[in-house]
């Protein structure tokens, strides 16, 4: 071989090199931003709701909002409809566990025994996201639902009565009022 190709080859080695190190540092930039560590965490365990995210909550406020609006749009003599509905507290999510107990006795004469209960979160094959069993909303402290049709009393009571069945909440919570004209 000559001096040149030795030379080469070496150069060639440590560009192969610098690429295998630039990639292992990516990999372990990725892995880092990613959170995941590949242990399950004993909290995850001891918790069985958890608050959502405020954009998660703030999607399933609105579609209750929007689901309220066109139930309350389809009565006659409505016309258009707002809602607007306030909230306090945050939306919990409740999961899935898998519950393990075991006994263990004692064969001597004092025959005593021992219960362990071992609690694990269900998780989605494949992911580290838990299984969620329900969602839980928080509670509404108040209604206001303005309507074209308001101004008639009986329609104002229709909807009071709707708002209420709808949201399971007292009539005192609610507001009605008409839509101003042109809107």
């Amino acid at each position: 071989m000559k001096a040149n190709e030795v030379f080469s080859m070496a150069k060639a080695d440590r560009k192969k090199m610098f690429y295998l190190i630039v990639l292992a540092i990516i990999a372990m930039i990725l892995f880092v931003l990613s959170g995941t560590t590949g242990q399950k965490e004993d909290a995850d365990n001891e918790a069985t709701s958890e608050t959502v995210s405020a954009s998660a909550k703030s999607d399933m406020m609105a579609e209750t909002e929007e689901q309220l609006e066109t139930i309350l749009g389809k009565i006659e003599g409505v016309g258009s409809v707002n809602v607007a509905i306030e909230w306090k507290g945050d939306t919990e999510k409740d999961y899935a566990y898998n519950e393990e107990t075991s006994e263990r006795r004692d064969d001597s004469e004092s025959g005593s025994e021992e219960t362990t209960t071992r609690k694990e979160m269900v998780l989605l094959d494949g992911d580290t996201s838990p299984v969620v069993i329900g969602e839980v909303l928080p509670e509404i402290v108040g209604v206001i639902v303005v309507a074209e049709g308001a101004y008639q009393a009986d329609i104002r009571e229709s909807l009071s009565e709707v708002v209420s069945t709808y949201l399971g909440i007292g009539a005192n919570r609610i507001e009605i009022t008409a839509m101003e004209a042109g809107s």
